[in-house]
């Protein structure tokens, strides 16, 4: 079923942001909830609509590719997964680590029951 694509626009300092999709097919949603890194990276990839981020010689960096997300800074990754989250809806990691962040757990705990 095509559908529309959302987005969420994720402004960080200095002026960049990163624009990314918040209604994935759910095969990329279960990739972002993987703990294998290079699965993360290729589902940010996929998510990845438009950015301004650069790179210490000032070129821009494509995040629609894996290579591109593995020359950004963690905190920086981290904090557009956070605010992506948090466009969805996601609970927040506990301590315990109960509810990971970008689980699909996580997303079904969260949903009402029809």
């Amino acid at each position: 079923m095509k559908t529309p694509i959302r987005s969420t626009r994720c402004e960080l300092e200095g002026g960049y942001f990163v624009v990314l999709r918040i209604n994935p097919p759910m095969r990329i949603f279960e990739e972002v909830g993987s703990k294998d890194y290079t699965r993360i990276m290729k589902a940010l990839a996929k998510l990845t609509l438009e950015s301004n981020l650069t790179d210490d010689d000032d070129q821009p960096i494509d995040l629609q590719t894996v290579e591109g997300w593995g020359e950004v800074n963690l905190d920086v990754v981290l904090e557009v997964m956070r605010r992506w989250n948090e466009a969805l809806g996601l609970p927040k990691a506990t301590s315990s680590g109960s509810a990971t962040p970008s689980s699909p757990e996580a997303a079904a705990s969260t949903r009402p029951t029809v």
